[in-house]
């Protein structure tokens, strides 16, 4: 299978405020680049979301990483989305991949640069 329709980054959001101070939520980098692959949105997977008062805006593949639900990407349109949810699979020709369930957020977070 080819994952060649962009370039996803995976963040965490972490506070970045000093000790004692208000919290300031910026996401930070975990990992590396990952290729993915645009899917079809399926109706059972938009009727589901719907069911919960939610929506899903994009459903990506990529290969197998360590990544978990409430984590955040940025795709190469520079959207930022939530990860809503994580299906581990098979592809076709047996290879571990992660099919991620992604909303865009209505208000983008600032990236930590480092």
């Amino acid at each position: 299978m080819m994952l060649a329709d962009g370039v996803l980054r995976l963040y965490q959001l972490e506070n970045t405020a000093p000790a004692g101070l208000m919290p300031v939520e910026q996401l930070a980098l975990y990992g590396s680049d990952h290729f993915y692959a645009d899917r079809v949105i399926g109706y059972g997977r938009q009727y589901a979301a719907k069911g919960v008062d939610q929506r899903v805006d994009r459903l990506v593949r990529i290969w197998d990483t360590p990544v978990e639900i409430g984590m955040y990407a940025i795709l190469d349109d520079a959207e930022q989305y939530r990860i809503d949810n994580v299906q581990r699979l098979r592809d076709d020709e047996g290879l571990k991949v992660v099919d991620l369930t992604l909303s865009r957020l209505e208000e983008n977070y600032d990236v930590n640069a480092e």
